[in-house]
This record gives C-alpha cells, sequence and structure tokens, in this order.
C-alpha cells in the first residue's frame, strides 16, 4: 500500500514537538464480454493462482477520507478546487485521483468475490461482505484451466466479469508451484512461488541453455532444485537425479527479475536473483496454513513514545483500515508485503522502520516501504469519530485488535 504524499507534506510543515493449504487453487468463472463462461482454476497474468496470492495494483485515492484528515490538522481544503491550503502553502490537483495521487493496493484472491472491468480501463473489485475497492488498471489476462478441458486465455479487454468460488477444490487443475527458497543470508521463505518469468504452475517450464549451448526446458515438476552458479547461471537438478549447468536466459541469469514466495507466515517475499542461494520445489507443509480469515476493520491501540494511548481503528496514511491490507518493506534487499491481520503488534525500530511480531510467534524486522517519512503518517479514528494524526518517529508501538476484541491493551 502507498501512504499520500500530501499528508506527509503536511506532517513536514508542522513544528516537531484462508483456510487449506498454502497453494489451494483459485476457482472461478470468467465471463466474456462476448457473453462466452469459462469455469475452472484461474491464474491471472502476474503469476497469482492460489488463493493466498494478492493482486497489486493502483487504487483510487479516497479524496473524502484525505479531506477530513487534512481538516483535522488545520488544512482548509477545497475539494471542488481540486486544492488545499495549509501553513500558507496551497497545492492542487488536476484529476479526480486526489491529492495523493494513485496508492497501491494489495488484496488477496482469497478475500475477493469478484472482479468487473469499468469503462475508465479499471476495475471494480468486491470483496467477500461486500466492501469495494476500485483499481485504475486492469491485472492483465486471465488463464482458465476448466476441468478435464485445454486452458482457455482471455485477455483483459475481452474480460466482462470474474466470480470466484469460496473453496479452492479443483483437483484435477495444474499444482500451483511452491516449495522452499533460501536467501544468501540463510533465511528460508516457504511457500507458493512465482518465478523470474511469472512462472507459477508446476506444469510451467524453465528455459535455458546447456553446456553445449542446447536450448533446454524443463517443467518446474521435473524439478527438485535450482541453485544460482556465481558469475551467471544455475545448476538445475531433476526429480530422477540428474543436474544440468544453464544459462543465457531470463530464468537463471542475474538479469532474472527474481523469485517470489508467498510464504503463509511471513508474507509475500520477493528475492533479488542475485540474492537468492537455491530453491527446493515440493507441496507446502501441513503446517504452512494462511492467517486465519479476518476481514474487519484494523483497530487497537497505538502507543506514542510520550507515553500517550491512542486507541480505535487504524488507518495507514493512505485509508487502508481494513485487515485484509498488507503492510510492505524491506528486509536486507527482500521486498516484503506482510497481512495486516498476520500482525498481532509493532515496535518503532528506527525512525524508517518497525519490528512485526507476528500471530504465532514469529518476528520480522522491516525498513523503508510503509514505514518510510514519504508515506505518510498514522491517524487513528475514535469511537466518535474524531481523528488524531501521529508521525511514525513518534510511535513506540502498535498493538492490533484481532476479531474477538482482544490484543488492544498497549501496555
Amino acid at each position: 500500500m502507498t501512504l499520500p504524499r500530501l499528508l506527509f507534506l503536511a506532517v513536514l510543515l508542522v513544528p516537531a514537538s484462508v483456510s487449506g493449504q498454502g497453494g489451494e487453487r483459485i476457482v472461478g468463472t470468467v465471463t466474456t464480454r462476448a457473453g462466452e463462461v469459462h469455469e475452472g482454476a484461474l491464474r491471472f497474468e502476474g503469476g497469482a493462482a492460489a488463493r493466498i496470492d494478492p493482486l497489486t495494483g493502483r487504487s483510487a485515492a479516497d479524496a473524502e477520507w484525505e479531506d477530513r484528515v487534512l481538516a483535522s490538522m488545520g488544512a482548509e481544503v477545497d475539494a471542488r478546487a481540486r486544492s488545499v491550503e495549509f501553513l500558507g502553502v496551497r497545492i492542487t490537483w488536476e484529476d479526480d485521483r486526489g491529492p495523493s495521487g494513485s496508492p497501491r493496493t494489495a488484496l488477496a484472491v482469497g478475500d475477493l468475490e469478484s472482479l468487473v472491468p469499468d469503462s475508465d480501463g479499471g476495475v471494480q473489485a468486491t470483496l467477500v461482505g461486500g466492501e469495494r475497492v476500485d483499481f485504475l488498471d486492469t491485472f492483465g489476462w486471465v488463464e482458465v484451466e476448466p476441468a478435464g478441458g485445454a486452458v482457455v486465455r482471455v485477455e483483459d479487454d475481452d474480460i466482462a466479469s470474474i466470480a470466484f468460488e469460496p473453496s479452492g477444490a479443483a483437483p484435477d487443475a495444474s499444482a500451483r508451484l511452491a516449495g522452499v527458497v533460501e536467501d544468501r543470508w540463510g533465511r528460508r521463505w516457504e511457500g507458493p512461488i512465482v518465478w523470474a518469468r511469472g512462472q507459477s504452475l508446476s506444469t510451467d517450464s524453465l528455459r535455458a541453455s546447456d553446456a553445449r549451448d542446447r536450448r533446454r526446458a524443463f517443467a518446474f515438476a521435473e524439478l527438485s532444485a535450482v541453485e544460482p552458479v556465481f558469475g551467471g547461471g544455475a545448476r538445475v537438478s531433476t526429480a530422477d537425479g540428474s543436474r544440468y549447468e544453464l544459462e543465457g536466459s531470463a530464468d537463471v541469469e542475474r538479469s532474472a527479475r527474481g523469485v517470489r514466495v508467498n510464504d503463509p507466515v511471513r508474507g509475500v517475499a520477493t528475492i533479488p536473483w542475485v540474492d537468492v542461494r537455491s530453491a527446493t520445489f515440493g507441496p507446502p507443509l501441513e503446517s504452512s496454513r494462511p492467517a486465519p480469515v479476518d476481514r474487519g476493520p484494523l483497530a487497537g491501540a497505538v502507543r506514542a513514545r510520550d507515553g500517550r494511548v491512542l486507541t480505535g481503528r487504524i488507518h495507514w496514511g493512505d485509508g487502508t483500515r481494513s485487515r485484509w491490507g498488507y503492510l510492505s518493506g524491506y528486509t536486507r534487499s527482500v521486498a516484503v508485503e506482510v497481512p495486516l491481520r498476520a500482525i498481532e503488534r509493532i515496535e518503532r525500530h528506527t525512525s524508517k522502520g518497525g519490528r512485526l511480531h507476528l500471530r504465532g510467534g514469529a518476528v520480522l524486522e522491516l525498513r523503508g516501504g510503509d514505514f518510510d517519512p514519504v508515506r505518510g503518517p498514522l491517524v487513528v479514528e475514535s469511537d466518535t469519530g474524531s481523528l488524531r494524526v501521529i508521525e511514525w518517529r513518534a510511535v513506540d508501538s502498535i498493538t492490533f485488535e484481532v476479531a474477538d476484541g482482544s490484543g488492544v491493551d498497549a501496555g
């Protein structure tokens, strides 16, 4: 999620004082503009093919919310003129996206009920329970794998709607590519995998040239491991015990986009290819399961460094205020998006970083991303509707409330 730059500017001007295993496939129905209906297991252009996989895109700014926040900070807002004046500085914007631009929003597919393209080239996403998020772009093509039939690709311009099934029961569908990726610091990330070119199914292929300059293609189902080789290329091991040295493709070279792992415990990790030590393939462990379904408002207690405790609904800058959202940051070179509902408590680690205590006991330290001051402040909305704004550098800790109302004691 991306936090408003305008709110950040305003703060600067103020003087300081899913049940099932991680690989459970997406199942749904794609209806085309021509009236064709395709049912089966789905895979999106970016690689999302499991219910815990996120779809990420630019979402429409909530201008009404931004007006409320700015007004609570003493700004004079003129929404009709698309401008705001604060401490003698007037800022204007030219379109309907609002002063913060277009924040990036991620939604797990398992939280979605439907996607419907709109007339402006975007998509209306409806979550289970009825909440709606408007995206400014589409998510590209969608492949449908019907039971016992051939895969059909529907281009984004041809999609009229996508309706999702509440479970991922697709026994005949291609398996979601999954396994364990170890980074060069020895950390192991386990779960559904998206390879460099978007390969996310066991039937997808890794392509490269061998030592004799012959082009080779291996279905990921044939592979047991891939180990990058210093200087370029990779050592590939197959399930039958064979080993190959491969090079010369976007799948195994330093120019590769990297490997994305949707770790059900810690979130979605994107590991640069140069920092991958090894990848081993296999089904997710039985213990690797998505966070419990919890789509309610993001609420809890924010303890400030000066001793104040602010309780209520928590808005992370861009207005994100539901547990279906994600918190982004970096751990070394690895970019991580952590589901907010998986976080129990956050402690301020630095002025640009936090220590996340996850439900289940894992601890993850992140820097930058949503902790960077450029992303804007936090806003706590009380039960009476009043808004209190606090910069991350002034926060000591945040304790999130869970579905049963527990976990709000900030002491």
